[in-house]
């Protein structure tokens, strides 16, 4: 009998040691948690968010300032509808309003805010205000649903659609590695069709491996803290070849299909309200170097036979680099300041004309 109570008393005293352990640790993930959001907040404020309609969106009523690689360091405001730039004005009857769609070219965090080629547009046309949606990351089908379920909203009497080539593969898969799952387009055969209710299994291929990894992406900062700092740095190798290969895998003419669809989705919808739409595409840095965008032409062709007009701005991309500007960074795939002064003054007119639509 003696040694049975000992027998019990060594168990509950493991038992006790065990919950001691087990609290200590969640203790110390939870001051880690509160540890991390403090400093993230004054020092990195997130201003992405998950969204059950987009994937993901900025959060609104955010501040940070974003280093590009001049050393230049940039201010970007966030206002309180999660777009770049201040509030929207409240539209008058004879004002006009022109949304511009698109994705990290067009959030442009690699320069201020006057520098942005929407602010270089706006300038150009005074009675007319340019309001930035873009979104880093955004796809051709997300920017679509913004504009639905959101866009349409803020009473636009035109919206431009801006293009990078990978837009074109963003379309057609349904994550972005960094950043999160997102709606996209099923296409099969010659039948296209936009995915909303987006599944979550092929952009956790790029989530440390761990219980609950999906509530913890979404819900906790030390998580996305090891994630990206850590777990990111020992899988960064493998996960962008296993990007680059589930990229790869989509022909080329699915993604143009896919582009097609959802582009006349846009113009359908404008169309039913009278609301002017263009498409602008924007060039690589190595196709302005040679003056040829094959991906630009081809995509041309489709908004010629879908009736939406487009506007290269190979042409005044490869202008300006032949009179010395440097359009693009060095390193960097984006715009510089001076890349978007000549996108801005290249897209007057062909906006200008979208709105005497």
């Amino acid at each position: 009998m003696a040694e049975a109570g000992e027998t019990g008393a060594r168990k509950g005293r493991w038992w006790k040691r065990l919950l001691l352990v087990c609290g200590s640790l969640l203790f110390t993930l939870f001051v880690l948690e509160v540890g991390i959001r403090v400093v993230a907040s004054i020092f990195y404020p997130k201003m992405m968010q998950f969204d059950a309609v987009l994937g993901w969106s900025h959060v609104p009523d955010r501040e940070r300032v974003f280093p590009n690689e001049h050393g230049e360091k940039n201010v970007v405001t966030i206002n309180s509808l999660g777009l770049r730039g201040p509030e929207p004005a409240e539209k008058r009857g004879h004002e006009k309003r022109v949304l511009v769609l698109g994705d990290s070219f067009t959030e442009g965090v690699h320069v201020a805010q006057d520098q942005l080629y929407t602010s270089v547009l706006g300038a150009a046309l005074p009675d007319v205000e340019i309001v930035n949606c873009g979104v880093s990351g955004y796809g051709t089908v997300q920017q679509f649903l913004y504009l639905r379920e959101r866009g349409l909203a803020l009473d636009p009497d035109a919206v431009i659609v801006v293009t990078f080539e990978n837009d074109l593969s963003d379309n057609c898969i349904p994550f972005f590695p960094t950043l999160g799952p997102r709606p996209f387009v099923r296409v099969d055969g010659e039948r296209a069709q936009i995915v909303e209710d987006y599944p979550v299994d092929e952009f956790l291929e790029f989530v440390a491996p761990v219980p609950g990894q999906w509530f913890l992406r979404k819900h906790s900062y030390l998580f996305y803290f090891f994630n990206d700092k850590i777990y990111g740095r020992f899988a960064g190798d493998a996960q962008k070849e296993l990007c680059r290969q589930k990229i790869e895998a989509v022909p080329t003419d699915v993604r143009h299909r896919a582009y097609a669809h959802t582009v006349r989705e846009c113009a359908n919808l404008l169309a039913s309200k009278s609301i002017g739409f263009g498409v602008v595409l924007i060039p690589q840095r190595e196709e302005v170097a040679s003056g040829s965008a094959p991906w630009i032409e081809k995509t041309v062709s489709g908004c010629e036979a879908a009736g939406v007009p487009s506007l290269s701005l190979l042409p005044a991309m490869t202008a300006a680099s032949a009179k010395g500007t440097k359009p693009y960074f060095d390193r960097d795939i984006h715009w510089s300041k001076d890349g978007h002064a000549v996108a801005g003054k290249a897209m007057v007119e062909f906006v200008r004309a979208r709105l005497a639509r």
